[in-house]
């Protein structure tokens, strides 16, 4: 190995780890979950537990929501509280789980690179 591809893949190496341990810092969760978001998310689970009831009650004299339509809105609901729950979780975890591959990353390219420097630097 050249000692310029050894350095570089050392200074590569180093270079990751420290973006690694800034990432989440530059890139964090909130930049892909709004507002809006969290808003709709509130809304859909307060809906989805308010027709709990209706699916879930007893045969009664008294009138009130139909449940065959309370049914339906139901699994629309909870369809879309799955999706917003993936997008959330999706959004929480993609900072770290990129930062923990840069930071793999830059500890193997160094390692490559200080394995390679001691591997000319003995041979010579």
């Amino acid at each position: 190995m050249k000692p310029a591809i050894i350095f570089g893949a050392i200074g590569l190496g180093f270079v990751l780890l420290v973006l690694s341990s800034v990432w989440s810092t530059l890139f964090p969760a909130r930049a892909t979950w709004s507002e809006d978001k969290a808003t709709r998310w509130r809304d859909v689970k307060s809906e989805i537990y308010n027709l709990g009831f209706v699916i879930n009650r007893k045969n009664s004299m008294h009138g009130g929501q139909d449940r065959g339509a309370a049914m339906a809105k139901y699994h629309e609901l909870k369809m879309e509280n799955e999706q917003l729950t993936s997008d959330f979780e999706s959004a929480a975890n993609r900072p770290n789980i990129i930062a923990r591959a840069l930071k793999w990353s830059g500890i193997v390219l160094a390692a490559v690179g200080i394995v390679g420097w001691f591997a000319v630097r003995d041979s010579s």
